[in-house]
């Protein structure tokens, strides 16, 4: 990743700053800017300027001013959760289970534990670079269904998805990822995963289970130490993240937004014979 000092997100980005941050964070996975004061509507008109920005398949978390924003808080107001209280523990990349999967994300700090509470992020495209010829070989061609629900249900207190939201949160995709813009490959595989197309669950998930204790193997792995007023915006064709725990008599806001790739970059990508 990178840090990007001396700019303040609040203004209006012009079109030549916007293409040199999409450039960095396609060229380094992740980016962090420190010391940012956001409402909202910044942070969403920043966000707009790296895709469309897809909302979360449940409402309950979404800002009621902004529904671009998915809150994520231990606060509560009136003794009703002000954002979704935990979740995101397992490694992860967002919006995984949309048929367009999401590229980039902002997450915002507002309110941080002043221990506890990284958020890790891993390198999949140095991740896949490192792995074996013949591992290669035997993943080329593997689709990975991912499947929220499943996921949803690990989480205490979660109640199961209706059949059509289900339906459109259950989808397949190849588990090395070309980059809809530079075309490096990456893993592309998490706990999202139920099992892979054409193979059975017991050897899908052992399968699964080994490249994603490859990928998280401390040496592609950045953890993130959050102040507040930093936004860190990464690129989900690149990198898988998951959340730390923290003592909960922290109080802590977060604010998130998650954008798939414009469609002129997927049209470019299909053009260039992209999958």
């Amino acid at each position: 990743g990178a840090c990007v000092s001396g700019l303040d997100l609040r203004e209006p980005l012009t079109q030549t700053k916007a293409e040199t941050i999409r450039d960095a964070l396609h060229a380094h996975g992740l980016l962090v800017f420190p010391g940012q004061s956001l409402g909202e509507a910044e942070q969403v008109a920043f966000s707009r300027h790296f895709g469309i920005l897809d909302l979360h398949v449940t409402s309950d978390w979404n800002s009621k001013e902004h529904p671009e924003i998915y809150v994520i808080s231990n606060i509560q107001i009136d003794g009703k959760n002000y954002g979704v209280p935990h979740g995101g523990f397992e490694w992860h990349s967002d919006f995984c289970y949309y048929e367009v999967p999401a590229m980039a994300t902002t997450l915002y700090g507002v309110e941080v534990p002043s221990e506890g509470g990284e958020t890790l992020f891993a390198h999949m495209a140095d991740a896949y670079d490192a792995l074996s010829d013949a591992l290669k070989e035997r993943i080329a061609d593997l689709r990975g269904v991912f499947d929220y629900n499943a996921y949803r249900l690990r989480t205490p207190g979660r109640t199961p998805l209706d059949a059509a939201t289900r339906a459109l949160t259950t989808n397949a995709h190849p588990i090395v990822r070309r980059h809809p813009v530079t075309f490096r490959k990456a893993l592309y595989v998490s706990t999202y995963v139920t099992h892979f197309e054409g193979m059975g669950v017991e050897e899908s998930l052992a399968l699964r289970d080994e490249l994603m204790a490859h990928a998280t193997a401390e040496r592609f792995v950045y953890a993130h130490r959050w102040q507040a007023g930093d936004l860190v915006m990464w690129d989900n064709a690149t990198v898988m993240h998951r959340a730390s725990p923290y003592d909960q008599r922290y109080r802590r806001l977060m604010k998130r937004t998650v954008g798939r790739p414009f469609p002129e970059v997927l049209e470019r990508f299909a053009a260039q014979g992209g999958a």
